[in-house]
């Protein structure tokens, strides 16, 4: 039996198609902070597209397998690890384009590449709602009562899934529009504070609850209650 050529396997990549250039974003921190770089000759496989969460299929999880030469990765000096970032622009066969974050790392087989397991994290943008952050002024009256002025704070796209309507105790009668749900933001939003009120499409709701992301997979969310 002949022998085989490890050389040769490990050059397998060559023959894939539809190869192309990305950016590698290597996360050297918490913070976090990256270090780029260019890896050539990269291609994918798409792994489909899934709800990250109840939201009438707004927020989305997109996945794919994304595969690099090793030698084309900082001469072969590095692997990815999980919480790196692939970074692609749109072509005329691939029509999405995002910072892939990488959840899991192997390897290719004989191919001589790595195979990163990646998602994408999204607000589709045809579906999203423009979400503002208004921050409570510290001005207060002659009774020491806070007055009631905000600013803007931050504003960002995003998406509110309402949680269903009660009665007001006050009113004795049902409100027209959701008095509770969740937001979730596209992007995420720093400095946010339980005292904030985030205006969705004019209506304003008062913060009850905040989730940062806990897992790579997730988007930061507030869970409101309809402000009166």
């Amino acid at each position: 039996m002949a022998d085989i050529d490890a050389v040769l396997f490990r050059s397998l990549w060559r023959r894939m198609p539809d190869r192309r250039t990305v950016t590698f974003r290597r996360r050297t921190a918490a913070t976090p902070t990256y270090t780029n770089y260019t890896v050539k000759e990269a291609w994918y496989r798409p792994d489909g597209d899934e709800e990250g969460a109840p939201s009438q299929g707004v927020y989305l999880r997109r996945r794919r397998r994304w595969y690099f030469p090793k030698e084309k990765l900082a001469n072969g000096t590095i692997a990815p690890a999980p919480a790196d970032l692939v970074v692609n622009t749109t072509t005329a066969i691939d029509p999405t384009a995002g910072s892939w974050t990488v959840l899991r790392q192997s390897e290719a087989g004989a191919l001589g590449a790595w195979e990163l397991n990646c998602v994408l994290l999204e607000v589709r943008g045809s579906f999203a709602v423009t979400v503002t952050v208004q921050r409570r002024g510290t001005a207060q009256d002659a009774t020491a009562r806070w007055m009631p002025t905000t600013t803007d704070f931050a504003t960002a796209s995003g998406w509110f899934q309402p949680d269903g309507s009660e009665a007001n105790a006050n009113l004795l009668e049902k409100t027209q529009m959701p008095t509770r749900g969740t937001i979730y933001f596209g992007t995420y939003v720093s400095g946010l504070l339980a005292t904030d009120t985030l205006n969705v499409g004019g209506t304003s709701y008062n913060v009850m609850s905040m989730q940062d992301p806990q897992h790579l997979e997730e988007l930061q969310s507030v869970t409101v209650e309809l402000a009166r």
